[in-house]
């Protein structure tokens, strides 16, 4: 059985499970990981903060990195950010499924990661993503600024904390 039968149904633990692979996930391909620090996932909120922030005032000037960090903060909020993204990932069902298999090898390894830690590196990698090829022939995402979809949502999910 998979971790995408009983999702979004997720208790605490098999969210940040989740959350924490699909990250990894993101960041392990040959874009992410030359695209972005290998240590994206440790960062503060405040750190991603301040990434997100920078890309979202490009759609919306009165987001501030303080309203950002206050949704990344937020244990609820931060997991609405993550199923937002968790939903748009799992339309790759090749993704889905190393995620999936990920999920599956690590999900006793990951009992300390807070959701509220890594939706601000989850946040970072999806808004980037331009384009994901996940195949029998092809494993690739790639990555370039924020479309200006992904933008408003992350903006009005800011904007919404307030």
């Amino acid at each position: 059985m998979s971790i995408w039968d009983t999702y979004p149904n997720l208790g605490p633990g098999e969210l940040r499970t989740l959350v924490a692979v699909t990250a990894q996930v993101l960041l392990d391909s040959d874009a992410g990981a030359a695209e972005f620090p290998p240590d994206l996932l440790q960062q503060s909120t405040a750190a991603t903060a301040r990434d997100i922030e920078a890309t979202l005032v490009q759609t919306d000037p009165t987001i501030t990195r303080r309203k950002v960090q206050d949704v990344l903060d937020d244990e609820e909020l931060a997991a609405r950010a993550c199923r937002g993204i968790l939903d748009q990932v799992r339309e790759y069902p090749e993704l889905a499924e190393k995620i999936a298999n990920s999920y599956e090898a690590r999900k006793q390894k990951l009992t300390g990661v807070e959701v509220v830690l890594l939706a601000g590196a989850l946040v970072i990698l999806a808004m980037r993503i331009k384009k994901i090829s996940w195949g029998a022939s092809s494993n690739s995402i790639i990555f370039e600024p924020a479309s200006d979809a992904v933008k408003t949502f992350v903006a009005s999910l800011v904007k919404a904390a307030d």
